[in-house]
């Protein structure tokens, strides 16, 4: 399964921007591992986070600015353990014109144990809205596959 990926996304070195989340008690499963609507919970944490820092402003989501999910996936590569410490990494993956792909990955301990692929589509006050200047040039900082 692991030789399909590439190799890019199991490498946290590539990812632009990072955010560490401590997992809790409370989200694991009967089985003992951190439940996947956790592990979702944190991809979209990573989202957000991502999104306040490249347009730097912490007021954004109160004034309309918005993405909206059209379509996302996750493939569950290794189990994540309470009490483990999760990073999120964020990437671009391409840049549309009102839209773009957010490329993510969890780590524990350095190791990929998840990758999410969310299609975005960035709308303001409820309408789609092509991603331009400042905007679009931060993300394209954040491609995962820029040299």
């Amino acid at each position: 399964m692991l030789d399909q990926i590439d190799p890019n996304r199991l490498d946290l070195d590539r990812y632009p921007f990072q955010w560490t989340i401590d997992s809790t008690f409370g989200d694991m499963d009967i089985a003992g591992h951190i439940n996947n609507i956790a592990l979702a919970r944190y991809y979209e944490t990573g989202r957000s986070r991502w999104l306040l820092n490249i347009t730097d402003d912490p007021t954004i989501f109160k004034r309309g600015f918005n993405t909206v999910i059209a379509e996302y996936t996750i493939r569950f590569l290794k189990e994540v353990n309470f009490p483990d410490q999760v990073i999120v990494a964020n990437a671009v993956g391409r840049i549309g014109n009102s839209s773009f792909s957010c490329q993510q990955a969890l780590f524990v301990d350095g190791s990929c144990v998840g990758l999410c692929d969310a299609a975005m589509v960035l709308s303001i006050n409820g309408k789609p809205t092509p991603i331009a200047g400042n905007l679009r040039e931060k993300m394209q900082s954040h491609l995962i596959n820029a040299s």
